[in-house]
């Protein structure tokens, strides 16, 4: 063993003695919020350029042939998940049995699912009748090989809280995607630009991981240490595959009962539509903490939550209503092509407000103790999408615009549940929501009508240009009715992000900064 691997393994061995002071962690957790942000809007911003680009670039059917692939991916993935990085990070004590035991059960479904989709591919492709995805879909199943071979020493990234570490690590790996399918795309007009920026994320991910962390893994396979690496990740399991089938469970149906061209058009849809909700539900992770130090204090848990639903509306509502505002134009900047996703666009913004707006509940369900609601909540939304996606996608003249309304619907399904429950565990009650919602509701309705109206004045000028000016006046108008109406309105929004910007460490910095700046 080196002796970075035994420094390494007395370090995860090392129960109460080696942990580190409460303030030295407090720190840390602090710092790793603030990258878990930059790296999310670093990510999303990547994907917008790269989404923009390649939809001006390619057609919609080059799109459903990758999607087609990804779904193929996730599938596997979802049913095979081994919940084996959770495990080794929620692990007190580690050693290199656990380590080497996980690479090797992990390497070996690599290679095990790489062969079910090199030899499925042909199936799969019949299935959606599309010939062309057969070659991709057994590129795109190396993924699991390279992933099988990745160092699994990445996950002393999560442990040791080295997010700064981490946040490199993910931006290097999206980075050389781009750089490799961007200029194939003008070279090669088709999907497989994709393609093989997705091999670029492999490999720049499985070269990186071995470049983040010194451990290195050798092929060893312990029974015992496997079994209860197994029980932990049975859980990581069926939450994966529900999870996965709630969220994907659209995009899986939709090629099959229309084309795979229509699903080309709903990717690009809901990858618009959906960009507020990655970074609006980090606010729950980052209020997480407080659930589970709070919940045998009744009164402060419920003060937090309706904190956290105040702020997921403050930052949600302008968000997905100005995406709802500006569909139109999103699409003919894309490109004329693109005009038929503009009601998908709208509909599938308003689903992702629903679901943002829902999603705090998971995470007070979970700090309390009680995840089992949150499993009730996404298998509610599941049943809901199977039972409305057919019909409304088939037997209506909606079209994809149907399969939109299913998602939109699904959502809608699951607030019964969460509104029962968070007044039966959390006392959240009517009134609370009536006041998270009623402000942010009605001065968003009033920044929508103002965002149309300029869109409308602006007709004729560049595209980029008119969406800049919307999007800016937008949050001018949403942002100055929010700060002259608060006080008339009893809406504490102000007090709330300055809290979170407390817990995050921000406020403590600016009064350092402002006493290191004092003479």
């Amino acid at each position: 063993m080196s002796p970075s691997n035994r420094s390494r393994s007395s370090d995860c061995q090392d129960g109460g003695q080696g942990t580190p002071d409460s303030g030295k962690l407090g720190r840390q957790v602090v710092t790793g919020t603030i990258w878990v942000f930059l790296l999310q809007f670093a990510l999303q911003g990547v994907n917008l350029v790269r989404t923009w680009i390649l939809a001006r670039l390619l057609v919609p059917e080059d799109f459903g042939i990758i999607g087609i692939a990804v779904l193929a991916i996730g599938l596997l993935s979802a049913f095979s998940e081994t919940g084996f990085d959770k495990a080794l990070v929620q692990r007190e004590k580690l050693d290199r049995d656990y380590l080497d035991t996980a690479w090797s059960i992990s390497l070996l479904r690599g290679i095990f699912l790489c062969t079910v989709l090199l030899l499925a591919a042909p199936a799969i492709a019949r299935f959606y009748a599309t010939p062309r995805a057969i070659p991709i879909i057994r590129i795109a199943g190396l993924s699991f090989l390279m992933g099988g071979l990745n160092n699994i020493g990445i996950v002393f990234l999560s442990k040791n809280l080295k997010f700064g570490r981490s946040f490199f690590y993910e931006i290097s790996i999206v980075l050389s995607g781009l750089l490799v399918t961007i200029p194939l795309a003008f070279v090669l007009r088709n999907e497989w630009a994709i393609v093989w920026g997705m091999l670029a994320q492999m490999a720049t991910r499985l070269v990186g991981s071995y470049i983040v962390d010194s451990y290195r893994p050798r092929f060893r396979l312990d029974r015992n240490k496997a079994k209860r690496l197994c029980r932990f990740g049975f859980w990581v399991f069926a939450q994966t595959v529900v999870i996965f089938l709630s969220y994907h469970g659209d995009k899986v149906v939709l090629p099959k009962i229309l084309t795979v061209e229509a699903l080309g058009f709903y990717v690009i849809a809901f990858n618009i539509a959906t960009l507020p909700a990655i970074l609006i539900g980090a606010v729950s992770r980052v209020l997480f903490p407080a659930y589970c130090k709070l919940r045998s204090e009744p009164s402060k848990l419920k003060a937090y939550y309706v904190m956290s639903m105040r702020i997921i509306c403050f930052l949600a509502i302008p968000a997905c209503g100005g995406i709802f505002a500006l569909a139109e134009p999103i699409a003919h900047c894309l490109g004329n092509k693109w005009v038929p996703i503009i009601p998908m666009v709208r509909i599938l913004a308003l689903a992702t407000l629903v679901r943002c707006i829902g999603s705090a509940s998971g995470a007070v369900f979970d700090g309390i103790g009680k995840p089992r609601l949150s499993w009730i909540v996404i298998m509610v939304r599941l049943l809901a999408l199977a039972v409305c996606i057919y019909p409304l996608t088939v037997w209506t003249k909606w079209s994809m615009s149907g399969t939109a309304m299913a998602v939109l619907l699904s959502c809608c399904a699951s607030y019964p549940v969460i509104v029962y429950s968070l007044f039966r565990h959390v006392g959240v009650g009517l009134r609370d929501w009536t006041q998270v919602l009623l402000t942010p509701m009605l001065v968003g309705a009033v920044m929508m009508m103002v965002v149309i109206h300029i869109s409308s004045l602006l007709v004729g000028w560049s595209l980029p240009f008119q969406l800049v000016s919307c999007v800016l006046l937008g949050m001018a108008t949403y942002c100055g009715l929010v700060l002259l109406l608060h006080k008339q309105l009893r809406y504490p929004i102000d007090a709330d992000l300055w809290l979170v910007l407390e817990k995050m460490g921000f406020c403590r910095w600016l009064k350092q900064r402002g006493k290191g700046n004092n003479p």
